[in-house]
């Protein structure tokens, strides 16, 4: 879990710093014009409509602790 929150800090990292601002406008134009972004957890596609692409990390629980069970690509 730490490292989706830390992909979504990177994401936001990066739009503004290509938005040059905190302008909430211009952080918001330049994360949806990310096309494509690499981080920990795998890379982010970014569809037209906004929607993001990416692969998932299916974990299991067993003996109270999180276990990886598969990876699912779209």
């Amino acid at each position: 879990m730490a490292a989706l929150t830390y992909d979504s800090g990177q994401l936001l990292l990066t739009a503004i710093t290509r938005a040059g601002s905190l302008d909430r406008q211009k952080v918001r134009d330049a994360l949806a014009n990310i096309p494509e972004l690499e981080e920990v957890t795998g890379k982010m596609k970014f569809t037209g409509t906004g929607d993001p692409t990416k692969s998932a990390v299916i974990l299991q629980i067993k003996d109270g602790k999180f276990a990886y069970f598969a990876s699912v690509s779209p």
